[in-house]
């Protein structure tokens, strides 16, 4: 990802790439790489509003990654806890219309350098609630966070996902 900060620091943008892959023994594996492009504002000291393009490179044949709007709201009263709501807007999976995924979530930070983070969401197209968390380390310079998102009620063995990031 690549990062920018803008006016005074009350504006950035930021651009990255992400790669998914799955395994599936039925219909065989699927990857692709895809690009988000992401704004925040400073509105005050202490909250943030953000505005999110996903996986805008159009794909054939792998439906894991559609086209999709975000919009998030952090608050942020101290350095090391913060509370954030976000919802992801899907354009292309269902096909009567736009399906809203709502996302709420709180990040507490140890000694300003490990983010602990906890999070609800439900998936706007499946219906789908789940439990999130993570867990990092990072400074100015380079971050390192791990993910996982855990379905709340899943029918046959447990569903999970997981995800590892690096920022330079």
């Amino acid at each position: 990802a690549l990062a920018v900060g803008g006016v005074h620091h009350l504006v950035g943008f930021a651009a990255g790439l992400r790669y998914y892959s799955r395994t599936a023994p039925v219909t065989g594996d699927e990857s692709e790489l895809n690009a988000v492009v992401s704004m925040g504002v400073t509105v005050r000291d202490q909250l943030i509003l953000t505005l999110t393009g996903e996986n805008l490179v159009p794909q054939s044949g792998y439906d894991g990654a559609p086209l999709g709007v975000g919009i998030g709201a952090r608050w942020q009263p101290t350095d090391t806890f913060a509370v954030a709501l976000d919802t992801l807007t899907d354009l292309e999976s269902k096909d009567d219309g736009a399906a809203v995924s709502p996302m709420l979530g709180a990040e507490y930070r140890i000694r300003d350098t490990v983010p602990v983070r906890v999070g609800w969401g439900r998936d706007g197209v499946s219906g789908q609630a789940f439990m999130t968390a993570g867990l990092g380390v990072s400074n100015a310079q380079a971050g390192l966070d791990y993910g996982a998102k855990l379905a709340l009620v899943s029918r046959g063995k447990p569903a999970h996902w997981h995800g590892l990031s690096l920022r330079l």
